[in-house]
Order: structure tokens, then C-alpha cells, then sequence
């Protein structure tokens, strides 16, 4: 089914996010306000939290959820899926694997939610990135944008605050403006985001998940059942690698896993935290 911007299609020739931007003024204009607008710090108690490789679905009747939100994304990027006919919304946190297969679930659990309801459009947010050496913020926005292409239902972008939208100097270096983002659930409205203070259930094993063979993003929320879901997964990480990697500096762990320094301390303290609790 076709992706629209406004009224018209985004055919398949779209090659860059560039070219995307350019095609659509009108986007770029929206994409851009979202980049300047304040970034809020979320303390509410009833926020569901998306970590990255993970995706979750929030009716707006779920008195658990007020919001859902993800952050610490860097050439990461996160995606908002929300059917107007409901206000159901859907989260991911994509890191460059299994995009495609996980944007079409996300779409079937909004269906699954509107079995009676006529209006099947979906409007989507897709924030993060910047202009990193290794264009893998690039890449990632491409999957997603070709994702959606395949989807079964109408789309309708409506802020693609991605890559060089994104991107800002810190100390001569490319960095990310906006790290987060959330959904406040029961009005729809999409916000960028400085920080989330709230509890991760099941955080630490969550995290380890990350360095499993799984490529599959997997879904660890859904309103259907209200329950926060770990799937099964296989990991191994040699106890001598974890002590080696313990008495690193944190510049040092950041050198090692090949990410610059100025944009990923969350990475460090994931690590930090998964040596801790071995």
C-alpha cells in the first residue's frame, strides 16, 4: 500500500533521506519544527520504556501506560505507528536489523486492536540519527522508509526529523539533536525527548538480549495483555572477556566497541550495568 506525504505518494525511486526531504518541502518544514522543539523529561510513574531491538503496542483504554517512549538512540532510530481510527500506538527502537518484519507486526497489532473499526490508516513518526562517518544512520532511516513501502495498510508520514534534521556540533563533532522521543497515549501528541526517569522492568536481562545472535526486533509490551515479556534467547560472553572489559575506562570501552565518545555513554553504563549483575 502507498506511504503519502500529505496527498501524494513516495514512490520507490526516494534513494536518500536527502532526497526524501527534498522531494517533500513540506515534510522537511514539519521535521524540522519537531527538531526545535523542547525536549521534555518524563517522570510521570505510568511509563512503558522501549529499549532498543524492542518494540511495544498501547491502546489508549490502558490505564497502565500514559506514556511510551524510548531514547539513548544515536545512528539508531526510533519509529511511532499510530492508527488514527483508535489513537493505538506502536513504539520501536530500530538499530539496523529485522526492520521490515518487525514494522508489518507492529501494523498487525494495530489492526488486531481496530478488528471493527473502518479507518485502517496509520501515521508515522521516524526520529533519530545524524551524519556519522560511517553513514549507518543512513542506512538504517533507508530499511525503515522501504519497510514501510511493504506495509498492507495506507501510511502517512508526518515527521522524518532523521540524519542531517538531526544532526548538531559538540565540540567539532557530529552529534545527535534529539536522542529520544514519546507518545503521550491518550492525546497522540509525539515529543522529543531528554530523559526518561522511570523503572525498566527487567532491565539488565534486557539489555544482555542485545548481545544475542536474535536479529528479530521483539515486541516486550502489548496492552492486550499488560504484561512486559523477555523472550527466550541465547547469549555467550566469556567471563575473562567481562573482567578485561571491566577495567577499561569508559573512553576506552566506547573505543573498543567502535562508537564515538561524545554519543554513547548510555552504551558504557549498559555495559557497566551488565558486568555489575554477572
Amino acid at each position: 500500500m502507498p506511504l503519502y506525504v500529505g496527498k501524494r505518494v513516495v514512490g520507490t525511486e526516494i534513494r536518500s533521506s536527502a532526497g526524501l526531504l527534498q522531494n517533500f518541502p513540506e515534510l522537511e518544514k514539519r521535521s524540522r519544527e519537531f527538531a526545535f522543539q523542547a525536549q521534555r523529561t518524563f517522570q510521570e510513574k505510568n511509563i512503558l520504556y522501549i529499549g532498543q531491538h524492542e518494540y511495544g503496542t498501547v491502546y489508549p483504554n490502558d490505564n497502565f501506560v500514559d506514556v511510551v517512549g524510548s531514547d539513548s538512540a544515536t545512528t539508531c532510530q526510533i519509529v511511532v505507528l499510530r492508527h488514527k481510527g483508535t489513537g493505538a500506538c506502536s513504539l520501536a527502537h530500530f538499530d539496523g536489523s529485522g526492520i521490515p518484519k518487525a514494522l508489518a507486526a507492529m501494523v498487525e497489532t494495530l489492526k488486531e486492536h481496530a478488528q471493527n473499526h473502518g479507518e485502517h490508516r496509520i501515521e508515522m513518526y521516524i526520529v533519530g540519527g545524524f551524519l556519522d562517518s560511517r553513514n549507518i544512520s543512513e542506512d538504517v532511516f533507508m530499511q525503515i522508509l522501504r519497510g514501510a513501502y511493504k506495509l498492507a495498510v495506507d501510511i502517512d508520514l508526518l515527521c522524518a526529523c532523521v540524519c542531517q534534521l538531526n544532526d548538531t556540533m559538540l565540540n567539532g563533532k557530529h552529534v545527535p539533536s534529539i536522542y529520544g522521543i514519546g507518545v503521550v497515549v491518550s492525546s497522540g501528541e509525539v515529543v522529543p525527548v531528554h530523559q526518561f526517569n522511570c523503572q525498566i522492568p527487567d532491565e539488565i536481562l534486557r539489555h544482555v538480549a542485545l548481545y544475542s545472535e536474535q536479529k528479530e526486533v521483539v515486541q516486550v509490551y502489548s496492552s492486550r495483555t499488560q504484561e512486559v515479556t523477555v523472550k527466550p534467547f541465547h547469549v555467550y560472553y566469556p567471563s575473562e572477556r567481562a573482567r578485561g572489559i571491566a577495567s577499561l575506562s569508559d573512553e576506552n570501552i566506547l573505543q573498543v566497541i567502535n562508537i564515538h565518545c561524545l554519543v554513547q555513554y548510555s552504551t558504557v553504563q549498559c555495559i557497566q550495568k551488565l558486568i555489575n549483575n554477572s
